[in-house]
């Protein structure tokens, strides 16, 4: 998924459509997009108003998350 569409819904969206069509997933990656800044390691909650429930989310889902 292009940065410019990284958002937690996408995000959501994504792994939902996967599950659907009985496709495993084991893990994703969140591209840097999810930060305010590059590197600064603050989360853009305009893009991801509940970070912390998604990660949550997809790990109790089994799915391992990775920052980029």
């Amino acid at each position: 998924m292009h940065n410019s569409k990284t958002n937690q819904q996408s995000v959501q969206d994504l792994v939902a459509g996967y599950t659907a069509q009985n496709i495993p997933v084991g893990g994703i990656n969140i591209d840097s997009t999810w930060a305010t800044q590059f590197n600064n390691f603050e989360v853009n909650t305009l893009k991801f108003p509940d970070f912390s429930g998604l990660i949550t989310d997809l790990h109790a889902k089994g799915i391992h998350v990775t920052l980029w």
